[in-house]
């Protein structure tokens, strides 16, 4: 069953920038595939359907009644019950967090997190592994070639120099290798870091180990792996 856009929801929708300002998208006229429902109305029927004699409890009537519910449930987002029209906005928490040095903890001080910083050395001829670039979350495409930089699903993004040194022409087969698995590509010349290779994901992932999360992040319950690992490169006949 295919979600509406933001632009397609009835009531409209909010989407919160990196700058905490909550913004309102009104519903947008125009014609909705029949089948589109709008992603809060999935979720509500879905639960209905599991749990059947909670029907009245789980809510979700409405886009701006699920607002109000939200200024309700997160005090940070107490305003967004407010947002109706084209132009509405606002920013939780304010124009300034922590005035004054005052936190929202118990004592009103911050608290500092110890991190541990991975081993960055590595043995001649290995390369760190990537799967993510620049500012993008990851290099995920949803096709067989990236727009970004036309590389294929199973390009082997290195730097020029790495290939030389290798002996490697764009387009060689190559196997990038580690303990955890084995990746089959072809090489893509490109503009990423010395002695490092980037690989598309999820096609990358059998190089990642799995299970193994950052401490602070296991802390919080965050399933977020670790995107860079050793591995050697070597090319194939």
């Amino acid at each position: 069953m295919p979600a509406m856009t933001r632009y397609e929801r009835p009531g409209g929708g909010t989407s919160t920038s990196t700058e905490r300002m909550v913004y309102f998208s009104p519903e947008i006229d125009g014609p909705r595939p029949p089948e589109a429902r709008a992603e809060w109305s999935i979720y509500a029927d879905l639960v209905a359907r599991v749990k059947p004699e909670a029907r009245e409890r789980i809510g979700l009537p409405s886009a701006a009644e699920i607002r109000e519910e939200i200024a309700l449930a997160a005090p940070n987002y107490d305003g967004i019950q407010h947002l109706k029209k084209r132009g509405d906005v606002f920013q939780w928490g304010g124009a300034w967090l922590c005035e004054d040095g005052q936190c929202p903890t118990p004592d009103g001080r911050g608290r500092l997190i110890p991190i541990e910083l991975p081993e960055l050395r590595k043995p001649e001829g290995h390369f760190y592994a990537t799967t993510r670039r620049g500012k993008q979350f990851n290099s995920m495409i949803y096709s067989d070639t990236d727009p970004f930089n036309g590389a294929d699903r199973y390009d082997v993004l290195i730097h020029p120099e790495d290939a030389a040194a290798l002996q490697l022409q764009e387009g060689d087969a190559l196997v990038a290798y580690n303990r955890y698995g084995t990746f089959h590509g072809r090489v893509k010349p490109a503009d990423v870091k010395q002695g490092n290779i980037e690989l598309h994901w999820p096609e990358g992932n059998v190089l990642i180990p799995k299970g193994v999360y950052e401490p602070v992040m296991r802390e919080s319950r965050n399933t977020t792996p670790r995107s860079s690992w050793k591995k050697r490169i070597r090319s194939m006949p």
